[in-house]
């Protein structure tokens, strides 16, 4: 893996190292008052320079996501356990009862004691999963790297669910459903290609469709999949490793930012973007995600 040039440092660092070392310690040392200038220490760079490298591979403030994982740490106390809320605000680093009722009530718009008694779920901050990628500068800004490409109109077989991304518990179905249908399709049968898209029009409880498919083979489609066609785009072309699933608040700052840097917009075709799993990728783990863009 090789080094990320920041703009106006000569010094060659791992950066993807340096920000998923840093990712891991805030899990381990959620339970105290960590702060960005001990983490940036460790790697002997100012409290400035540090928060500026996470904020270009993470497209988040680390200061934010410092205090969004301590955050999540006492929701899933509070839902998990019935111990006293001064003993979980304690453990997770806050200095009392009411600073942390505080803070609790900043972020959710409700109290510890009523998140408690209601049993329900709130949107906390999720870990994030920091993957290598290549950046270039443009116009002094620090960017993901992507390729221009042309596609016409293409066909697909394939199935369907719809989705919350805001739900954790949506986006374990959609990590389970993928999962099947590569292994089913990819590994199983021998495709060469699994495209996953996500569409873009959100519906009712802002859901979104994702659909699994591939080429369809020469003949009927196959029993228990349904037909897609996507319409004719341009696109930016961006290569990650992993998957989608975990990294995509990252990604979609990539996107947004290389999209519009680039002076390109995005084309409304009906769809976010989509996923390209090819053969080889239980070796590999690389992926393309391809976004539609007009000039």
């Amino acid at each position: 893996m090789q080094p990320v040039a920041l703009i106006g440092r000569e010094r060659p660092m791992n950066y993807f190292q340096m920000v998923n070392e840093a990712i891991a310690l805030i899990e381990e040392e959620r339970g105290r008052n960590l702060s960005v200038a001990e983490i940036a220490e460790r790697y002997d760079i100012s409290r400035f320079y540090f928060s500026r490298i996470f904020k270009a591979l993470t497209k988040q403030n680390v200061k934010e996501y410092l205090d969004g994982r301590r955050m999540a740490a006492a929701v899933a106390q509070l839902a998990a356990t019935r111990r006293r809320i001064l003993d979980i605000a304690l453990d997770c680093g806050y200095e009392s009862h009411a600073v942390f009722t505080r803070k609790f009530k900043q972020c959710f718009g409700i109290t510890p004691a009523q998140f408690r008694k209601s049993g329900g779920e709130l949107p906390v901050c999720p870990r994030l999963a920091v993957v290598e990628r290549q950046f270039k500068n443009l116009h002094r800004q620090l960017i993901v790297d992507f390729e221009r490409q042309s596609l016409g109109p293409l066909r697909l077989v394939g199935q369907s669910i719809r989705f919350n991304p805001d739900r954790e518990a949506d986006l374990r179905r959609v990590k389970a459903f993928y999962g099947r249908f590569t292994a089913e399709y990819l590994i199983g049968k021998g495709i060469d290609s699994v495209y996953n898209v996500t569409g873009s029009e959100a519906r009712p409880g802002d859901r979104f469709d994702y659909f699994a498919g591939f080429p369809p083979p020469a003949g009927a489609v196959p029993d228990g999949l349904v037909p897609l066609t996507l319409p004719a785009s341009d696109y930016a072309v961006f290569r990650y490793k992993n998957s989608l699933e975990g990294i995509h608040r990252t990604v979609a700052g990539d996107v947004w930012t290389a999209v519009l840097l680039s002076g390109l917009t995005l084309n409304r075709i009906g769809i976010h973007f989509f996923e390209l799993y090819q053969r080889g990728y239980e070796r590999t783990k690389q992926f393309l995600l391809y976004v539609p863009v007009r000039p």
